[in-house]
């Protein structure tokens, strides 16, 4: 592990990259019929929402399910052999926290290949499915909280080892590359937020909190938000299991546990106490170091602004909005002013405290 690569290539994410490249056009019956044909198992198939791939449910005749991954055109095979190798890392290294498996064809392979109408080939996977559901972590029980932050510590640890070959090294939501987004402040319409967003840039570019390579990088889920966290259906304080490994990124982990608290953030009351409970549960399994609470207020508040932009970027760039990508981008303004309101300096004492 080693600090973060700040002369990695980057690539500033444009909306028109979102709006002129939908996921595979592939149909629910002719995703059963390539189920059926290259894993041997009738099934019917049912359409989840993705941003970039398509994904469907799958019924099996058995009364088992799956879900059937057809990736990007544009996706990197290299970064498809990834995901399914830290899954596999996952399930080896801590056979009790519950990840997506992935299930082999009939010849034995874990990634197929299929083509679509217009020619175009596809990396396919199929994963077993993950009973549970999901919670809005801002209204969930103080206990679920800390037990989301406790599996999420966990999950840092399983990934630890875990080779970062293929990882990506351009994804708009990479909190490392965070200060490429600023051209994007140009889709707020909002004067607080454009202020609020320019001191955001302007502090994370002073502060360079990864510049130094003293906060060690690994691999890490980077999108630990509450449609992927599944709880218990009969403890719906207990996570029962996490999804969708498709975001992944090497970088600190405190990223990982800023992305996780920055949906905890409730329209009204104190967003410090908000987060702490899953703090708190995070520091139980992995003790967080005085510099990397340091960093934690402004990373949430970075992984907001991320939303916010990218969200309002893809709103723009498209006449029908059927995901709601503006209604996500105001759902993060309204956070970021909450946090906006936070002594944060005297907040970070508090979390020190607490987890002392």
């Amino acid at each position: 592990m080693n600090g973060p690569d700040t002369s990695r290539p980057t690539r500033l994410p444009e909306p028109g990259d979102w709006a002129s490249s939908p996921p595979p056009g592939i149909a629910e019956d002719e995703a059963a019929r390539l189920v059926e044909t290259e894993y041997g198992r009738p099934v019917r198939a049912t359409a989840l929402y993705a941003e970039r791939d398509a994904n469907f449910r799958l019924d099996f005749e058995d009364g088992t399910q799956g879900v059937l991954k057809v990736s990007h055109q544009d996706t990197d095979p290299a970064t498809v052999d990834l995901q399914v190798r830290a899954l596999l890392h996952v399930e080896q290294t801590d056979v009790q926290l519950a990840v997506p498996r992935t299930l082999l064809s009939r010849d034995g392979r874990s990634v197929i290949s299929w083509t679509d109408s217009e020619g175009t080939p596809h990396l396919v996977r199929v994963m077993s499915w993950l009973d549970g559901r999901a919670l809005a972590l801002d209204s969930a029980p103080e206990k679920a909280r800390r037990h989301a932050g406790r599996f999420l510590a966990r999950l840092g640890h399983a990934l630890r080892d875990c080779d970062p070959s293929g990882v990506s090294t351009d994804l708009p939501w990479d909190l490392t590359l965070f200060s490429n987004l600023r051209p994007l402040i140009r889709f707020v319409d909002d004067a607080q937020l454009i202020d609020i967003a320019e001191r955001c840039f302007d502090r994370f570019e002073e502060s360079r909190p990864f510049a130094s390579g003293t906060v060690e990088s690994q691999l890490i889920h980077n999108d630990f938000n509450p449609d992927n966290v599944l709880f218990d259906t009969e403890d719906p304080v207990r996570v029962s299991g996490v999804i969708d490994f498709s975001d992944m990124v090497e970088a600190p982990l405190i990223c990982d546990l800023a992305i996780a608290c920055a949906y905890l953030i409730r329209p009204s009351g104190d967003p410090v106490r908000d987060i702490e409970p899953m703090v708190r549960g995070y520091h139980s399994i992995h003790p967080l170091a005085l510099d990397q609470l340091d960093l934690l207020l402004q990373l949430v508040e970075c992984r907001l602004m991320t939303t916010l932009l990218i969200q309002a970027a893809r709103a723009a760039s498209i006449v029908d909005d059927p995901h709601d990508f503006g209604g996500s981008s105001r759902e993060a303004g309204v956070r970021l002013r909450r946090l906006a309101e936070v002594d944060a300096a005297g907040a970070t004492r508090y979390l020190k405290e607490t987890c002392s």
